[in-house]
């Protein structure tokens, strides 16, 4: 709920996501204040319904950046942060808002309703579900534009989230000031951190500056440099403390980097020995002969796992007119054992709960309420692995992670599901060309014949 206690993680996403919403403010203040006629104040027009959905979001969020994260760690060309520009765009608008134009926020008759584009292009966002679209209604006899009528509306809501909420939040974010003898103008009131050297955007740090500074002799400190009777190796020896000072400021953004690293991820190693593949319901409509030829190879190691969920779909797939013949041509070979009908228990049944079926009388399975199909095939391929661990099957003695059990599926979003949960997923013609084997695989009925 404050700066404190968000993460490392966290306060560098909202450092540079805010130095992007910075650029954008930065770009809007140098072409704003240009003529209505030009090119450059068309360009702005088009970057304030940007800035308007982040004045948004920031609104709906506002315990996720305030109090707002420091820019310390990034390298700023201009001495302005974006809370400044934020302050310097309020000045601007108020300077260009027609306080003549009356907007009324209830219906009324004859009144003409004005709604802002961006509000509808991101109806339903999820991070801006909260947000309630700014809708306002004006005179019919104001005889505005219709888009006239929309920059105004956009105006005054981004000057609402400038001038009244982020004055009143708490901390302040901008403030009012008095300047003597000017008018009034926002200004940013949030506290940073003042560094104790210059930048060093037009510092030279080429290889003859850095040899020229490392092979000068002389006094450690500016201090000291001061005594230097040279003017030239006065301003080689303040050069040389601030590329010290740079280069400490470097090493300590390193070591914190590297904190967080170590803090933040967790390195896991996983070793792959397939032995069991789960294939999914498009392997059998789409590559039924290359399953075949990876499930009845010459001294294969695989034996497929089919889910029961999959056997349902291509018991539906049946009586489709495009592709019931392959359907059913994949129910023959699964019923039939795999490997031609030949046996050699190369094919068996699962259940979503890892469990290998000894029988194909029964393919039916309780309903798992609201997981989908997709949902079914993933748990039994991870409770398949769960299942076979349980049993000793493939423990490294060091502890490692293996898996034995890969799910084979055309689905890349299926892929992605298993992989973030540590389970390795590839598509069939992947898998194959890995494993070596084509669709024309001699199976192994052939090679026992061959070898009668």
């Amino acid at each position: 709920s404050n700066g404190e206690e968000r993460s490392a993680w966290l306060e560098c996403a909202l450092g540079v996501s805010l130095l992007m919403f910075g650029a954008l403010l930065e770009r809007c203040c140098a072409l704003l204040p240009e003529p209505q006629h030009t090119q450059q104040h068309a360009d702005a027009l088009l970057l304030l319904p940007a800035i308007k959905m982040w004045s948004d979001w920031m609104l709906c969020h506002s315990s996720i950046w305030n109090p707002p994260p420091s820019f310390d760690n990034f390298e700023l060309e201009s001495e302005n942060d974006p809370w400044d520009w934020l302050a310097k765009l309020m000045n601007i608008l108020e300077a260009l808002d027609d306080k003549s134009l009356e907007f009324e926020n209830e219906p009324k008759e004859g009144y003409i309703p004005v709604r802002l584009p961006e509000d509808a292009s991101l109806a339903g966002f999820t991070p801006l579900m909260y947000m309630e679209p700014a809708l306002a209604h004006v005179a019919p006899h104001a005889h505005v534009a219709p888009h006239a009528a929309e920059h105004a509306l956009r105006m005054r809501k981004l000057l609402f989230f400038g001038t009244e909420y982020l004055v009143g939040v708490e901390p302040p974010v901008l403030k009012l000031e008095y300047p003597v003898g000017e008018q009034p103008r926002y200004v940013s009131a949030v506290q940073r951190a003042q560094a104790d050297y210059p930048p060093l955007q037009h510092l030279s740090e080429d290889s003859e500056v850095d040899e020229s500074v490392s092979t000068t002799s002389g006094p450690t400190s500016l201090s000291e440099a001061v005594e230097a009777p040279d003017d030239d190796t006065r301003d080689l020896l303040r050069r040389r403390d601030l590329l010290e000072n740079r280069r400490a400021t470097i090493e300590k953004r390193r070591q914190r980097m590297q904190e967080m690293l170590s803090t933040g991820w967790v390195s896991v190693e996983v070793e792959v020995r397939p032995r069991w593949l789960v294939p999914d319901t498009n392997c059998f409509i789409d590559h039924l002969p290359l399953l075949q030829a990876v499930a009845s190879a010459p001294s294969q190691p695989y034996n497929l796992a089919v889910p029961l969920v999959v056997v349902t779909e291509l018991e539906g797939l049946k009586k489709c007119s495009r592709l019931g013949g392959k359907a059913r041509d994949a129910l023959a070979w699964v019923c039939g054992g795999g490997a031609g009908g030949a046996g050699g228990g190369t094919v068996r049944l699962a259940t979503a709960r890892g469990s290998l079926l000894t029988s194909r009388t029964f393919t039916a399975e309780q309903d798992e309420g609201r997981a989908t199909n997709d949902d079914r095939v993933l748990a039994t391929a991870l409770n398949l692995q769960a299942n076979l661990t349980a049993d000793g099957a493939e423990v490294r003695a060091d502890g490692g992670c293996v898996r034995v059990v890969v799910l084979v599926t055309d689905d890349r979003n299926l892929r992605v599901k298993a992989l973030s949960a540590d389970l390795p997923a590839k598509d069939l013609l992947s898998f194959a060309q890995w494993a070596g084997l084509h669709a024309d695989t001699k199976p192994k009925s052939d090679a026992r014949s061959a070898d009668v």
